[in-house]
């Protein structure tokens, strides 16, 4: 019976896993930190009743130490994702931290969210996605190099990310991002990241250092700007319109950028 670390429970992907977890029969005890612990509260609740314990830590885990190290004590597998607001220089400061508590509360393996396409060991490759792939390919480095044993999933563009858009989408009827009206990115759910996931952490086959598992959509999935107004248009019954608007300047979200409007 494994005892399972989630760190990043109430993020897109986090949310997903959790449900998962609990009907793992494999999984012992879920142990997460979290400062948002009301957002969770149905499913603990949910858990309890059906004999599966849940330790819930309230606490940032990305700088609190003494949270973390309390929290993974006893874990053997450990979920990593990291708030989305993080810049470059943060992601591999929280990812080193993590991977630094993990090893030293004796984690056997820790499975962490990724992108793909961050360096030539992912499926696809068509260059670099700037400051925010170098950090994670960073941060996975740095887990080999102390002799972490790490799993990274690296998905495509998630479906979610369309919720910056919503209030645009609804007051304005318009869809505004740098992509532009040739490229084409392959989309995922959240859902089925959270499977992925899921899977790997039972799975001890996965064991192993500087694991890379690749994650993308079926290829309906792949659609290009006009494409996601049409969906968009057609789900509402109302017309939107693209909007390409200019690379912003911030190096962190100009390298992404770029990368997606190679078609990354």
């Amino acid at each position: 019976m494994t005892v399972v670390g989630v760190f990043g429970v109430t993020g897109n992907i986090g949310q997903c896993l959790l449900p998962l977890l609990i009907n793992k029969s494999t999984i012992k005890e879920i142990r997460i930190v979290t400062s948002r612990p009301w957002l969770i509260e149905a499913q603990v609740k949910h858990a309890t009743a059906n004999d599966k314990k849940i330790v819930v830590n309230e606490g940032d885990y990305c700088v609190d130490k003494d949270t973390v190290i309390k929290t993974l004590r006893g874990c053997s597998r450990l979920f990593v994702a990291l708030p989305q607001s993080l810049s470059s220089e943060e992601i591999i400061q929280r990812g080193k931290f993590l991977a630094e508590c993990a090893l030293e509360s004796e984690v056997q393996s820790t499975v962490r969210i990724s992108s793909l396409g961050i360096d030539e060991q992912s499926v696809k490759y068509v260059g670099s996605q700037g400051p925010f792939g170098d950090a994670h390919v960073a941060v996975e480095k740095y887990c080999a190099e102390i002799g972490l044993k790490q799993v990274s999933l690296r998905p495509t563009s998630l479906f979610s990310n369309i919720n910056f858009n919503i209030g645009e989408i609804l007051s304005e009827s318009t869809l505004s991002t740098p992509l532009g009206s040739i490229a084409k990115v392959n989309w995922v759910s959240c859902d089925d990241i959270a499977k992925v996931a899921a899977e790997v952490l039972v799975a001890t086959k996965w064991d192993q250092f500087g694991r890379i598992v690749d994650i993308t959509g079926p290829a309906e999935n792949t659609l290009g700007a006009e494409d996601m107004t049409r969906i968009i248009s057609t789900s509402l019954t109302k017309t939107i319109q693209y909007k390409e608007t200019d690379v912003p300047p911030v190096p962190d979200y100009a390298g992404l950028w770029n990368f997606l409007r190679k078609g990354g």
